[in-house]
């Protein structure tokens, strides 16, 4: 193989190769400003942890949008109870679906997360409780050469995407299952306000992987989130709320808060903005109504590593909380 071809072969791979290494690097917790909105991928100790009897949630993000090949993920999982008649902690048990897609599809990224934790109360009235959570989650990672273009198509009449080059049979599909855990310290001061702490670590066993002929571990991340809720009002609140995470040399901070304003007991106007450090401002809306609880979000980056036609990124979020109303269970002291 001459110079020339191995320098175009280089070419070709460097765009297939970052955009691999950049998703390594996100790993299990995916790039979220609405990090809260997506609990199973911020603790797995959050497994469960939450007024009521359901809990779905799902998520979508375009990052970057002014580009033609965004990044796009989306989210779901959903969470129930067992034991719930147990005075002595609380069972949770979740699903969840990510599906990460970059580059017009070139690299895909899909993942399914078994979530199960246990929350135990630490005071005979239950205003303290530490959770431990546990996933395990199966990933597949495929990149697909023939959405993207290669310097080999260019020949003398121009460009020709038409041209199936040799780099194209370079497909590659690689699976693995990963291993993650978790705590939480939950402490509530009164009825509404709280304040929680929490620690995760992602990828425990540093599973294999192969792309591009390549075998290497991903490397383990390590999570720390905390906030606090506290009331202004009888019909105002504000929860403020931050997270952290590395791996390897790479990592991310992101803090912020939002202002509620209940309307009715089922029903409040949600108001904020977070901020990713050296990287985006991120203004949030929010609307609870009976249940169901919809975001919107937009990154204004304010860093120098995109250009300026790459700063367009968007999250919108659907929760629901399905309310536990039996009057039954509400006599019983625990509920």
């Amino acid at each position: 193989m001459t110079m020339l071809n191995q320098i175009k072969k280089l070419k070709a791979y460097s765009v297939i190769i970052s955009v691999a290494l950049c998703s390594c690097l996100r790993g299990q917790q995916y790039h979220f400003s609405q990090y809260f909105a997506s609990p199973l991928s911020v603790n797995p100790a959050l497994t469960g942890y939450y007024d009521g009897n359901i809990r779905l949630t799902s998520v979508y993000r375009n990052q970057w949008a002014g580009d033609n090949n965004p990044f796009t993920t989306i989210s779901a999982s959903a969470e129930t109870k067992i034991f719930q008649s147990s005075t002595t902690g609380k069972l949770g048990i979740g699903l969840m679906l990510n599906s990460d897609r970059s580059n017009n599809n070139a690299l895909t990224v899909n993942t399914a997360t078994l979530s199960i934790a246990y929350n135990l109360p630490l005071d005979a009235e239950e205003n303290v409780t530490l959770g431990v959570g546990l996933q395990e989650d199966f990933t597949q990672k495929k990149i697909d050469p023939f959405n993207l273009t290669f310097e080999s198509q260019f020949v003398s009449g121009g460009f020709n995407p038409s041209i199936i080059t040799p780099d194209m049979s370079k497909a590659n599909t690689t699976s693995y299952f990963g291993t993650n855990a978790g705590l939480m310290l939950n402490v509530k001061t009164n009825e509404t306000d709280k304040i929680y702490i929490g620690a995760a670590l992602y990828h425990a066993n540093q599973p294999k992987m192969n792309l591009l002929d390549t075998l290497f571990r991903q490397p383990p991340m390590f999570t720390v989130n905390a906030g606090t809720r506290f009331s202004l009002s009888t019909y105002s609140h504000l929860q403020l709320s931050t997270i952290y995470s590395i791996q390897q040399q790479a990592s991310e901070t992101l803090v912020g808060g939002i202002g509620i304003f209940d309307i009715d007991d089922n029903k409040s106007f949600q108001i904020g903005t977070w901020y990713r450090l050296g990287d985006a401002i991120i203004p949030y809306i929010g609307l609870l109504w009976e249940g169901f609880e919809l975001g919107l979000s937009y990154d204004v980056t304010i860093s120098q590593l995109t250009s300026s036609n790459l700063r367009n990124s968007f999250e919108l979020s659907l929760r629901f909380n399905q309310p536990d109303n039996s009057a039954a269970k509400k006599k019983i002291p625990w509920y």
